[in-house]
């Protein structure tokens, strides 16, 4: 799947989002919410927090069809070999949230995948030192759409 492609649906389940705001899943999940995305934050371990409404699991959302995972490898497998819910089409496995056991999963589901691709180096406008890193990619040719 193309990453671009993955930006065309607005609303955007962000698994990994943490009550404690400096958490790369949280830095993701505001990004969409700037980039104006429906993102909406789900982590069944998160406590109350008055900026973020939570949801316990992506079940509860039925208007949803796009999820970025930002958990660990093993959290991201047992919920992708969890049945998932039929709305799911797109999954963006943001880097270090898979392993290989995650490619394998992947590949035997239908559904469209970006895997091991930082979300801040593709979600326009790209700023900062997510910028420079793209820059950087493009020009080695590591950067792949």
């Amino acid at each position: 799947m193309k990453t671009e492609n993955f930006f065309e649906h607005k609303n955007v389940a962000v698994l990994g989002v943490s009550s404690k705001k400096k958490k790369f899943g949280n830095y993701i999940y505001e990004k969409l919410l700037d980039s104006g995305y429906n993102a909406f934050a789900v982590n069944p371990n998160a406590d109350v927090n008055n900026e973020i409404n939570f949801y316990k699991s992506i079940e509860e959302l039925n208007n949803i069809s796009s999820v970025v995972f930002v958990t660990k490898p093993n959290v991201t497998n047992q919920i992708l070999t969890s049945k998932l819910p039929e709305n799911i089409k797109y999954i963006w496995i943001q880097q270090g949230a898979g392993d290989d056991e995650t490619k394998s999963i992947l590949s035997s589901l239908n559904i469209d995948f970006v895997y091991d691709k930082c979300v801040m180096m593709y979600l326009e406008p790209v700023k900062g030192i997510h910028k420079f890193h793209r820059t950087i990619s493009k020009i080695f040719g590591s950067y792949k759409n």
